[in-house]
């Protein structure tokens, strides 16, 4: 609570709105629970309940803190808050003995700091202290030969009036150490010099840091503003230079292209005669040539088509046989075949003429014992050839088709071999 006030009241802006966070952090929570009770339907504030919340926010507030001796003192006998009587207030802590060890305790060692809290606050005074945890042999790390090690050399000890060795300015314990009055004290004041030091070499070095960038950014825009009118002031000088050459330059390649110009018309002259000359020659010669060529193209032509032609005749002649063979047997074939077709056609009569002569005619008017019938004479059955199918060859008619197909070649291998 002190140190929420303390923030509250301090001038900087930041440790302020950090105090006043936590507390309207606080205040929020406890209207929160007043509304949480109103809202659950409970009765109003009893005196039990009252007391109970007042001693909840004091555990809270001994539990924020690093008391080691908490003591419950009643600040009036009225039990009004906000109301302190001092004087039964001085002998509740009379009596508890509070006053006489506070005074015990600041008589000797007033104050006192853990291991870590003492490095991390001065280590930072002495140059090139890094400390370092040592196994303090329990299955632990200390700090207490680093601590001792560095308030040495911050706290000297110091020496009485006939040069003995007065009392240490601290104790070191094992987990906290102890400083005499005024040792504390010299320490803060040391640490608050060091670290103004240390804020002027930053300042020094930010501002230095600084300079430099405006010095730079400043010379190099002038050093651009210079660049810039020395290269314009070249630029100028040279393109005065550059069209001064360029004028010269193209006077003289006028005078070299004329003369040029006049040395290829004359060489234009002189090769267009050539040229006729040899191109009259060259068709002359290409005549020659071309009607040479002709004659002897047309000589060979002539012995590479010759035999070819006598082949081709020849097959020819073979092929034309062929039909004329082909169309003399396929006429043979439809006489074959209309013959077979005519005798057929009489076989059938014939069968059906001799079926009318041997019907036998029974009179019923007269019934008469019937004789026994006389033995027909056997028929021989002939077993004919189911007739072909259409588009199908006869037996005869396929022996015809194969020794005309074999004739023609017997024919032609004994050419080919003649």
């Amino acid at each position: 609570v002190d140190l929420a006030d303390c923030s509250k009241k301090c001038t900087n802006d930041l440790v302020k709105a950090l105090g006043e966070s936590k507390v309207a952090g606080k205040s929020a929570k406890a209207n929160a629970s007043a509304r949480g009770r109103k809202s659950g339907g409970l009765a109003a504030n009893t005196v039990w309940s009252k007391f109970r919340n007042q001693l909840g926010d004091l555990m809270k507030n001994i539990g924020e803190t690093r008391t080691r001796y908490i003591r419950c003192i009643k600040p009036n006998t009225q039990k009004k808050p906000k109301v302190m009587e001092h004087l039964s207030t001085v002998d509740q802590l009379r009596c508890a003995g509070v006053v006489a060890a506070v005074t015990i305790s600041r008589s000797a060692f007033p104050n006192r700091l853990e291991h870590e809290e003492v490095l991390n606050r001065f280590s930072a005074l002495l140059r090139g202290f890094k400390p370092e945890a040592i196994d303090n042999g329990e299955g632990g790390l200390t700090y207490q030969p680093e601590v001792s090690r560095l308030l040495i050399d911050l706290l000297p000890t110091p020496t009485n009036d006939d040069g003995s060795l007065g009392k240490a300015p601290f104790v070191a314990g094992k987990t906290r150490t102890y400083f005499r009055a005024g040792s504390l004290e010299h320490l803060e004041n040391e640490r608050v010099k060091a670290f103004g030091m240390y804020a002027t070499i930053i300042q020094a070095q930010i501002r230095g840091y600084q300079s430099r960038s405006v010095y730079s950014k400043r010379r190099l825009s002038s050093i651009k503003l210079q660049a810039k009118f020395r290269s314009h002031a070249a630029r100028c000088r040279y393109n005065k230079i550059r069209m001064a050459c360029i004028t010269v330059q193209c006077w003289v390649r006028r005078i070299e292209a004329q003369a040029r110009m006049k040395t290829m018309k004359e060489n234009h002259c002189a090769t267009m005669i050539q040229t006729h000359w040899r191109m009259s020659v060259a068709t002359a010669a290409l005549k020659r040539s071309r009607e040479a060529s002709i004659k002897i193209q047309a000589q060979i032509r002539g012995a590479i088509q010759r035999p070819i032609y006598r082949m081709e005749l020849a097959e020819a002649i073979e092929e034309a046989k062929l039909e004329n063979q082909l169309k003399s047997l396929q006429r043979k074939l439809e006489e074959a075949e209309a013959k077979r077709i005519d005798a057929e056609k009489k076989a059938a009569q014939a069968a059906a003429e001799g079926a009318k002569e041997k019907e036998v005619i029974v009179y019923r008017d007269r019934p008469q014992e019937a004789a026994p019938a006389a033995p027909e004479p056997a028929k021989a059955v002939e077993a004919e050839a189911p007739p072909p199918q259409p588009g199908q060859l006869t037996e005869q008619q396929q022996i015809l088709m194969d020794e005309s197909v074999q004739a023609p070649w017997s024919e032609r291998s004994a050419s080919s071999r003649l």
